[in-house]
């Protein structure tokens, strides 16, 4: 801080390092006060040693000194003046803009009325020349040099903007820290704003419009405007407008003037100041309720909407209504009121949303109900058949699936829900070829697992008994290797002569209805048994 010269950020060694040397250094003249800005940082020093640097860049601009010790310092939003309350409370002015003794930008400026024993300050952030300042027990607003009326206040200054300066009472938020009241705030108004208040109820307002020119800010002018809209003096208000840099005023005063009535434009005035049932009332009285529904789908009040729509003679139809129902749906499940979202969504006849509902709530009887209502080859039917696979419902799953014809995904749920006699009998139903091959995976990762009994159960359930009776042999012979029971080795045999004869009797039904007379049907039973058995006497000797 002590050795950087004017224009240098840093310093350099012999060899062209930074030297931070100086950094760490102590130094005789310490800083006590600190301020910024997006343009400049300013430090004051205890001698009276004012430091400007330039921001970004933090390069020293220039020093200044002043004949007392800054204690608290502030830029005004331009960062044209800084503001000084020095050692003893004592408030200056300095200004960079204006030229000193020596020719030189920069002069310390005093009050010709000394401001004692100010403890806070605080600079408009729209106005480099008005700042609100606290004197003991009183605020002080000035512009300039010249003061207003003091206000009594011991609050701290937050803010100071659009002519009003918001404070907080420390002493009554330490009270109750934890849930401070609402006089721990307070706002005071600039007197240009309360003078502006008091014309615009008092004279008429093109007298107002004069006044605002001699005292012009934007907050005054869309004050002026407000005042011009209410008594829908259009051209007036656009000029106040335009003066307070609103665009979106001055678009709502174009679309205003294409309005082809009175009562429209000052419903539209009191939609603009948020007063919605005004609004909706004065468009009732000329008979526009459809303006009127419009206005609270704009808001979002569906609520309303429903109301408007169900009274005798309201506009609108059931496809209005509908969506009506249906965004009051969505107001319910964005707050997770699952179950009243669901009364909803059922008017509005919203299948998937309805859907989503029922799955978060594991409500699968209404799931079943919406199953019913739904028509064939709809979209969702195969969502609801996902549901209901996850679910373990087979009866339901393969209902959604067929009724949206999805026949590979309806074996496929039999396949994992275990249901081979169904499968099987869907494959053959749609001449599903890929069954066969699913049962073999399904066999062989049973087997590999030496999981004999439940392959066997397995090829029971999807008609293949003589394969499963196969497999019954060789844990019969396994079970009399370790000399099991005689009872439990006489039912495997009889459960194992079971499966050759619901086998043989397939078999012969088979052929039936192919048209066969008994007589031929049992000889190609036998003969079909012969080319696929490969011992013959298995079959033969099934129950001895």
């Amino acid at each position: 801080v002590d050795d950087l010269a004017p224009g240098t950020g840093v310093s350099h060694g012999e060899e062209g390092h930074i030297d931070f040397s100086s950094a760490l250094a102590n130094t005789l003249d310490p800083i006590c006060s600190i301020c910024g800005s997006e343009k400049a940082l300013v430090i004051g020093r205890e001698s009276g040693l004012i430091q400007r640097y330039t921001l970004p860049k933090l390069s020293l601009e220039k020093k200044y000194q002043i004949n007392c010790r800054p204690h608290s310092i502030a830029l005004n939003c331009n960062s044209t003046k800084l503001s000084i309350i020095d050692a003893n409370a004592l408030l200056s002015m300095f200004d960079f803009s204006v030229a000193g003794p020596d020719g030189s930008l920069g002069q310390q400026l005093v009050f010709e009325v000394e401001r004692k024993d100010v403890w806070h300050l605080c600079w408009a952030s729209d106005n480099s020349e008005l700042f609100a300042c606290m004197e003991k027990t009183r605020m002080y607003i000035i512009r300039g040099v010249d003061p207003e009326e003091p206000v009594a206040s011991s609050g701290y200054i937050c803010d100071f903007s659009d002519l009003q300066v918001r404070s907080a009472h420390l002493d009554e938020v330490m009270k109750t820290p934890d849930n401070p009241p609402d006089i721990c705030t307070s706002v005071h108004e600039v007197k240009s704003l309360r003078d502006c208040r008091e014309l615009i109820k008092k004279v008429v307002i093109e007298d107002c419009f004069k006044f605002v020119e001699k005292n012009p800010h934007p907050r005054l002018w869309h004050l002026l405007a407000e005042q011009a809209l209410e008594q829908l003096e259009m051209d007036l208000a656009e000029k106040a407008f335009v003066k307070s840099t609103d665009y979106q005023g001055i678009q709502f005063i174009k679309r205003l003037k294409k309005l082809d009535s009175e009562p429209k434009q000052r419903a539209e005035v009191a939609a603009y100041f948020n007063r919605f049932d005004d609004a909706e009332k004065l468009y009732l009285e000329i008979d526009r309720k459809d303006l009127a529904l419009e206005l609270r789908m704009k808001l979002g009040d569906w609520f309303r909407v429903v109301q408007l729509l169900r009274t005798a003679g309201g506009a609108g139809n059931d496809a209005m209504l509908e969506r009506a129902w249906n965004a009051i749906g969505d107001y319910f499940a964005e707050r997770q009121k699952w179950q009243q979202a669901v009364t909803y969504y059922v008017q509005a006849q919203s299948h998937e949303k309805l859907v989503y509902c029922y799955q978060i709530l594991e409500n699968y009887s209404g799931l079943e109900g919406l199953l019913t209502t739904l028509p064939d080859g709809h979209a969702l039917l195969a969502k609801l058949g996902e549901i209901f696979l996850n679910a373990g419902m087979a009866e339901q799953c393969l209902k959604s699936y067929l009724r949206c014809s999805n026949i590979k995904a309806a074996v496929n749920a039999c396949v994992k829900l275990n249901q081979w006699d169904r499968a099987v009998e869907l494959a053959k139903t749609h001449s599903f070829p890929e069954i066969d091959s699913l049962l073999l995976k399904y066999v062989s990762r049973l087997l590999e697992e030496k999981k004999l009994l439940e392959a066997v159960e397995l090829y029971r359930k999807s008609n293949h008994s003589l394969e499963g009776a196969e497999l019954l042999q060789k844990v019969c012979q396994e079970q009399q290797a370790l000399q099991a029971s005689p009872l439990r080795l006489k039912k495997l045999h009889v459960l194992k002569a079971l499966l050759v004869r619901d086998h043989q009797e397939r078999l012969k039904t088979l052929s039936q209805k192919k048209g066969y007379d008994s007589a031929q049907s049992s000889l190609d039973g036998l003969l079909h048994q012969d080319a696929t058995v490969t011992h013959t006497s298995f079959i033969q000797k099934a129950w001895h």
